[in-house]
């Protein structure tokens, strides 16, 4: 059955270096297959890390999920990653020693690529950037959009205009 290990085998022996390294072409195809996995289920990747020993983090969410509760169930993340296992033990550029989490990212989880805004539209987002806007470096606001690398911020009566290259850090806000 490939490179499928027994949970009291993986937590009791030490970590080791893996065999092979992360390679970008390897990381490629990790995207690929998480994608892959988390569509077949009808759900979003959010996004994907991979460190250099080999631990897997994929954050898959629902479509459209505005709502606190209406995201996705730990049925589905056991799917995604049944299916993304079976993908990364057939490729021999994969050491049988990694180790793969699939999860939500959460209420409250921090935007990092530009992909992810899009899959936020409609959410809170708490804002802070390198220089200010409109005398303030931390906005906090409705996102409405992103158009040409440049965040659409409703905040209050007025819209925001934050360019992407000014974004130091973004978050979701969870909203009681």
């Amino acid at each position: 059955m490939g490179k499928r290990r027994h949970k009291s085998e993986e937590n009791t022996q030490t970590p080791r270096k893996p065999s092979r390294p992360v390679t970008l072409a390897v990381l490629r195809s990790v995207n690929e297959w998480a994608e892959e996995a988390a569509t077949s289920q009808g759900l979003v990747l959010f996004d994907v890390e991979v460190n250099s020993g080999w631990l897997v983090r994929v954050f898959v969410d629902r479509p459209g999920a505005v709502e606190p509760g209406k995201g996705i169930v730990v049925d589905e993340c056991v799917a995604v990653s049944r299916y993304l296992e079976t993908l990364m033990d057939a490729d021999d550029r994969v050491p049988e020693d990694y180790r793969l989490e699939v999860s939500s990212p959460g209420v409250t989880r921090e935007i990092t690529a530009e992909r992810q805004y899009a899959l936020v539209v409609g959410r809170r987002l708490k804002v802070v950037t390198r220089e200010n806007v409109q005398g303030q470096n931390v906005h906090e606001g409705t996102l409405l959009g992103v158009e040409e690398r440049t965040l659409k911020i409703a905040v209050g009566e007025s819209v925001l205009e934050i360019a992407l290259d000014n974004v130091a850090k973004a978050k979701l806000v969870f909203e009681f």
